[in-house]
């Protein structure tokens, strides 16, 4: 099973998963996007080869959770997104410092899991930083976006809505995460830039049957 398949069916369960947590309810996402963003910190370094360019296996995480930002938008209201965004920015905080954390007590001899949990959390704080700033910039830019197309548009054209605001929003997730984060580290900061963008643009692409289904799931969820 090569990665361009695997990619496919990744976005795909992951945005299939927003529609059953819509159908749950407002809990449920903002549960959803908190759990996401911290997946997507996690597993961010790991890098796969895709369509040719080495990338990491984290943007469909990312994409997942701003579908679930603006599907609470949608059905629940601007405060109720922004409620979720602080909630999940609090809990990406949380994990981190308890990363670190964890990563300070000496392992027994008998112990031969912390060499792992060594590589995988231990992201500098840099990284760390540039990631909780990204995030929050960009999710906030991606609520503001989408309130200002719902009412320019009267809410009609949901999928281009969806699809605009995640699109310029993760632009500025990109820049800030690369130029704040692996500036001075990576060979081409506009190479990195370039990949994980188009990467993030086909992610963006496999949510769209999600979002045209959740017009039908969104009419059975009760709104506050």
């Amino acid at each position: 099973m090569n990665n361009e398949f695997i990619f496919i069916i990744h976005s795909l369960i992951i945005s299939f998963s927003t529609l059953y947590a819509l159908r749950i309810g407002k809990d449920a996402l903002i549960a959803l996007v908190a759990t996401l963003s911290i997946i997507a910190n996690l597993f961010v370094t790991k890098q796969i080869a895709l369509g040719g360019f080495i990338v990491t296996a984290a943007d469909a995480y990312t994409i997942g959770a701003v579908l679930s930002l603006n599907m609470l938008q949608e059905y629940f209201g601007s405060k109720t997104a922004i409620r979720a965004i602080w909630i999940s920015f609090f809990m990406m905080f949380v994990a981190a410092i308890a990363g670190q954390i964890q990563l300070w007590y000496l392992p027994a001899l008998c112990d031969s899991m912390h060499p792992h949990f060594q590589a995988l959390l231990c992201n500098s704080p840099r990284i760390i930083a540039a990631s909780l700033i990204a995030y929050l910039a960009s999710q906030h830019l991606d609520r503001a976006i989408f309130a200002w197309l719902s009412k320019q548009l009267s809410g009609n054209l949901m999928i281009a809505r969806f699809c605009s605001s995640t699109i310029i929003a993760q632009l500025v997730d990109t820049l800030l995460f690369t130029f704040l984060g692996l500036y001075g580290i990576v060979e081409s900061v506009w190479d990195v830039v370039l990949i994980s963008y188009f990467i993030k643009l086909c992610a963006v692409i496999l949510t769209i049957p999600a979002i045209w289904l959740s017009r039908f799931i969104g009419q059975m969820t009760n709104r506050p």
